[in-house]
Formats: C-alpha cells, structure tokens, sequence
C-alpha cells in the first residue's frame, strides 16, 4: 500500500486563482455505506444539495481536509478535495441534469436524488487521498443538531482527535 502524504494542518494557506486561502478541515455526517463506497474508490464524488446556500457551499475548497463520520456511528474515512463545484439556482430539471452528469461519481441511491429534486444550491466535491481512519476531529454538535456538515475553526492550530461510535 502506498504512503499518503499527511493532509494539511488547519493554518496552511494555498493560493487558488491567485487568491491565497486558509485550507479548512471540515466533518462531514454521512450513511455508513457511503463511506465503504470511498474506501473501495467507487464514491469519488461528494454532493450536498440543499435549498439555500448553507455548508459546505462557499465554504469549502481546493486542498481542504473532509473527516467521514458515519450517521449515528463512528468516523470512517478522511480525504482532500481535490475540485470543488456549486451551483445555485438549480431548479428540479437542473438537478436531474447534475445527476445525469456526476451520479457515476456521486453513487446515490435513487431516494437522494428524490429528496434533493427542489434544492436550489448544490456542491460537489471531487475527493482525493480517500483513507480509513477510526478517529477524527472534535467537533461541535450539541445533541438534537442536525446539521451534517461542519466547518472547524480554521484559527485554531489543528483537530484534537476523538473517537466517535
């Protein structure tokens, strides 16, 4: 197996465009069998649809560090976004046009697409350097929050890891 070099720490900076940004560290919340699908390569996409522009629209890019924390479960995988795509002002056709497109990468059931066909924004992360882990980030989701994306405090030194399950 190959050595994977070490994903960026939370105050490395990248220039994208010329414009240079901090590299953010995200959590990502997710079913368990989409997290096997990006070990064994088939998911390489990650899409977030949703009808207004909430995370990880405009907040994550090139570069950034994903942990993969299954719904209900443990954390099962990390990765870097490699490319980063968002849409907005989708309309049920465009987002039957997104799936036509990406879905081979994205591997979601017919039920997510049912569920995101009245989304008006989407983001799709194109994921590299995809590796099992069994720890992640601390992060901060107070019991009854439903949120699934989370962006971590890109001032702070780096994650403490924690075990989740």
């Amino acid at each position: 197996m190959a050595t994977l070099a070490p994903l960026p720490a939370l105050s490395a900076t990248d220039t994208v465009n010329g414009e240079r940004r901090v590299r953010r560290t995200h959590v990502a919340i997710v079913h368990a069998r989409y997290i096997d699908a990006m070990l064994r390569g088939e998911k390489t996409i990650e899409a977030r649809l949703s009808r207004s522009r909430i995370a990880p629209f405009g907040r994550v890019g090139v570069g950034d560090a994903i942990w993969f924390k299954a719904s209900g479960g443990a954390f099962g995988a990390m990765a870097r976004a490699a490319r980063v795509e968002q849409f907005e002002g989708l309309t049920p056709r465009g987002v039957r046009g997104l799936r036509a497109r990406f879905d081979a990468g994205v591997r979601a059931d017919v039920a997510f697409w049912a569920l995101k066909r009245s989304a008006r924004c989407a983001t799709l992360i194109w994921l590299e350097d995809v590796r099992e882990i069994n720890e992640g980030p601390d992060y901060n989701a107070r019991p009854g929050d439903r949120r699934a994306w989370f962006v971590l405090d890109a001032g702070s030194r780096g994650p403490s890891l924690r075990r989740a399950g």
